[in-house]
C-alpha cells in the first residue's frame, strides 16, 4: 500500500531526501505527551519528574509509565490526540513552505493520488484525511432546491468602509485562500476519523471563517459575511453531531464549502477593483449563482435539522 510520501516521490515532485528531511522536521516539533499533559494541568511538576526517572530506569514508554505509578486517565489520550494534531505541522504544507512544491501543484496532487487509491481499492492510504471532490449529492437537485421556501437577501453596500478594505484584503491573502482549500480538501473523508480528529478539524476550518466573517463584518462587505455566516451555520452542525453524520453528508460539506470559496475569491477581487461588492451583485449570472449556493446550504441544514436531532442544554453550555 503506497502513502501519499511515496506518491509524491514516483511523480517526482520531491525526492526520498526531502521526504525524510520533512517527516523529521515534523517528528522534532510535535510535542512529547508528558509535555502536552503538563502545559494542560493534567500533570503537575512532581508527577512528570516521577514518569519522566521511570521511562529513564526501566526504558518504558509514556503510557506504560504513567500506568505504572498510576497516573494514567482514560482522558489522556484524547488530550494528547487532540493537543498533537493542533501543534503538529502538516508535511504538505512544510514541503510548500520550503518552496519544493506550489500549492497548486500540491492540490493536484492529493486529488491524483485519492483517485490512484480509489483505482485500487485502497480505502485506507492516507495517514492524513484527503479527499477528491465528488459532485454532489441528493441534496443538489432542483426538486429539492424548488420545494425550499424563497427568502429575501437585500444588501446593504453603502456601510463599506473603504479605508479598511486594505487590511482584510491582507488577510484574506493567497496562502490563506490555498490553505482552506487544502482544509476543504480533507472534510469528505472525516466520516471515517475518530471523533477527535473531526472536531479539531471542523474547529480549525471554523475558527479561518470566523476570523474572516469578523474582518468582513468590520468592513461592511455584507454579501461576503452573509455567505460565511450560513457557512458556519453548517459547520457548528457538523461540530455538534459528527457522530450523527454520514460520508454523504462530508461529500456535501466539501463541495458545498469549495463553491463558498470560489465565491468569496470573486468578492474578494471585486473589492480590489472597486472597493466594494455592489458590482458583484448587479451581474444577474453572479447574483443567481451566489443565491443559489445560499439557497444550497439552506436545503443541506434543513435536511440536516429534519433528523430528529434533540440537544440537550448541557450538550452545548460552552457554545454560549
Amino acid at each position: 500500500m503506497k502513502r501519499f510520501g511515496g506518491f509524491l516521490i514516483e511523480s517526482g515532485q520531491i525526492s526520498v531526501r526531502q521526504l525524510a528531511q520533512v517527516l523529521i522536521e515534523q517528528i522534532n516539533n510535535t510535542p512529547a505527551s508528558v509535555e502536552i499533559l503538563y502545559r494542560e494541568s493534567q500533570l503537575d511538576a512532581e508527577q512528570v519528574l516521577d514518569i519522566l526517572s521511570l521511562q529513564q530506569d526501566e526504558k518504558l514508554d509514556f503510557p506504560s509509565a504513567c500506568a505504572k505509578l498510576h497516573y494514567w486517565r482514560e482522558d489522556f489520550a484524547f488530550i494528547i490526540r487532540r493537543e498533537t494534531i493542533k501543534a503538529r505541522p502538516k508535511l504538505g504544507q512544510l514541503m510548500i513552505d520550503k518552496g519544493w512544491i506550489e500549492p497548486q501543484q500540491m492540490m493536484g496532487q492529493l486529488v491524483d493520488f485519492k483517485a490512484h487509491c480509489e483505482q485500487n481499492q485502497w480505502d485506507d492510504a492516507l495517514t492524513t484525511p484527503i479527499a477528491a471532490v465528488e459532485p454532489m449529492a441528493k441534496t443538489d437537485t432542483a426538486e429539492s432546491l424548488a420545494a425550499l421556501p424563497e427568502f429575501e437577501f437585500d444588501p446593504v453596500f453603502s456601510n463599506i468602509a473603504a479605508e479598511s478594505v486594505p487590511d482584510y484584503l491582507d488577510l484574506f491573502c493567497e496562502d490563506k485562500k490555498n490553505n482552506m482549500k487544502l482544509t476543504i480538501l480533507s472534510l469528505e473523508s472525516l466520516a471515517d476519523a475518530d471523533s477527535s480528529a473531526v472536531f479539531e478539524t471542523l474547529d480549525a476550518f471554523f475558527s479561518e471563517y470566523h476570523s474572516l466573517n469578523g474582518a468582513a463584518r468590520s468592513v461592511g462587505a455584507a454579501l461576503t459575511e452573509k455567505l460565511i455566516h450560513q457557512s458556519e451555520d453548517i459547520l457548528a452542525f457538523f461540530k455538534q453531531f459528527s457522530i450523527n453524520v454520514n460520508s454523504d453528508d462530508f461529500a456535501n460539506l466539501t463541495a458545498i464549502n469549495l463553491s463558498v470559496l470560489d465565491l468569496l475569491w470573486g468578492l474578494r477581487e471585486q473589492l480590489v477593483e472597486c472597493a466594494s461588492e455592489e458590482a458583484f451583485w448587479m451581474q444577474s449570472s453572479s447574483r443567481e449563482e451566489y443565491m443559489s449556493l445560499l439557497q444550497k446550504m439552506q436545503l443541506m441544514l434543513q435536511q440536516l435539522n429534519g433528523r430528529g436531532y434533540q440537544v440537550a442544554l448541557d450538550d452545548i453550555s460552552d457554545e454560549f
